[in-house]
C-alpha cells in the first residue's frame, strides 16, 4: 500500500519539527536572542569574560572645578620672582608677546588653570608648551618642560625650568646657542573671549616680587 503524503501535512511537520527544536535549544541553557544576546561571532554575550574594552566609559560627574567660570579667570605669576626683559613684540609671526627671566633653571610655573594641549618644539628650535582652558592659551617658549599633552594644571603649579633652548639672544643681539646666556621665557596669551592674543602684561605684572 503506497501512502500519500500531500504539501500541507509536510509544512506541518516542519513546523513542529522547529518548535521542538527551539524548546531542546531552551533546555540546553542558550535561551532566546533576547535573553542571551550574542557578538559578531556569535558567542553569547553572557558567557564572554569581557575585555577592558567592552566596560563603558565611566562619566565623571558634573560639578568639578572647570565648571566653576571662576575657575578659568584665576591667574598666577609665573616665578616667584622674576622680572621683564622685553615688552610686547612678536606681531611679525603671530604673536603679542613678552620675555621675562628669572634665571637658569628658574621654577616656570602656569599661569592658569587648565590643560596641556601641546608641547615639542617649534620651526625654530625652541622648545614650547601650550596651557588652555575655556578663556586663555598660553605658550610658553626656551623652557625645559616637564609636563605632557593632556595633564591637567592648576594657576601657580611648575611646569618646567628656565633656559636658552632655541632661538635666544645676548644683549648684543648675538645667538646664544650652545653659550650660557639668553636665559628667559617667552609668554604669549590668546584670549578665546576676544578671538586674539592680548598683551600677557594685562594679567601679570611686568616684574615679580
Amino acid at each position: 500500500m503506497r501512502i500519500r503524503i500531500d504539501a500541507m501535512t509536510l509544512v506541518g511537520a516542519a513546523l513542529l519539527l522547529l518548535f521542538a527544536a527551539n524548546i531542546v535549544r531552551g533546555w540546553a541553557g542558550e535561551g532566546t536572542p533576547e535573553l542571551a544576546p550574542k557578538n559578531e561571532l556569535g558567542t553569547p554575550v553572557a558567557n564572554m569574560t569581557p575585555l577592558p574594552g567592552d566596560v563603558p566609559a565611566i562619566t565623571p560627574p558634573p560639578g568639578g572645578p572647570e565648571s566653576d567660570p571662576a575657575y578659568h579667570l584665576e591667574i598666577a605669576v609665573p616665578y616667584d620672582n622674576y622680572f621683564l626683559t622685553q615688552g610686547v613684540h612678536g606681531q611679525s609671526y603671530g604673536h603679542l608677546a613678552i620675555d621675562i627671566a628669572a634665571g637658569n633653571g628658574a621654577t616656570i610655573k602656569s599661569i592658569i588653570n587648565g590643560i596641556v594641549t601641546s608641547t615639542g618644539y617649534d620651526q625654530w628650535g625652541n622648545t614650547y608648551i601650550q596651557i588652555e582652558n575655556d578663556n586663555f592659551i598660553v605658550l610658553y617658549l626656551h623652557g625645559r618642560y616637564s609636563l605632557v599633552v593632556g595633564d591637567k594644571v592648576r594657576a601657580g603649579q611648575p611646569i618646567g625650568t628656565e633656559s636658552n633652548i632655541g632661538y635666544t639672544l645676548d644683549w648684543a643681539g648675538n645667538l646664544c646657542a650652545g653659550r650660557d646666556c639668553g636665559y628667559h621665557t617667552h609668554l604669549n596669551v590668546f584670549d578665546k573671549r576676544v578671538g586674539g592674543n592680548i598683551d600677557p602684561l594685562s594679567l601679570i605684572p611686568g616684574s615679580y616680587p
